[in-house]
């Protein structure tokens, strides 16, 4: 995927801006599983209010990442990069256990077995 500028036209973006760049990054990835998983969380974490400019900076970082490597990280066969990524990784799969279906939960494992 193309990096995005992160600066239109000698601008920077808004705030609201990068959020919502955030939220389109997260879930147009390419893989299935990655593109509902992460879209799904990073939408969620959006609609509560729970991106800080902090946090939104920490989740863009994570999506530059190849999917080979988010997909290991989601398996377990992967190892987070400092504090930050191991405690997004951390919420990540509380949401997944608490907020995503079963069927996508048995997809996403099915995939992982096959890693």
């Amino acid at each position: 995927m193309a990096n995005l500028p992160m600066e239109k036209l000698g601008q920077s973006l808004t705030d609201h801006e990068r959020r919502k760049r955030l939220v389109y990054r997260a879930s147009h990835r390419g893989m299935r599983e990655l593109d509902v998983t992460f879209g799904a969380w990073v939408s969620h974490l959006d609609a509560s209010g729970r991106l800080s400019e902090a946090r939104v900076a920490q989740l863009e970082l994570l999506l530059e990442r190849s999917e080979p490597d988010l997909l290991a990280l989601l398996c377990d066969h992967g190892l987070a990069q400092g504090a930050d990524e191991q405690k997004l990784m951390r919420e990540l799969k509380q949401f997944m256990r608490d907020s995503l279906g079963r069927s996508l939960r048995h997809s996403l494992d099915a995939t992982c077995k096959k890693t």
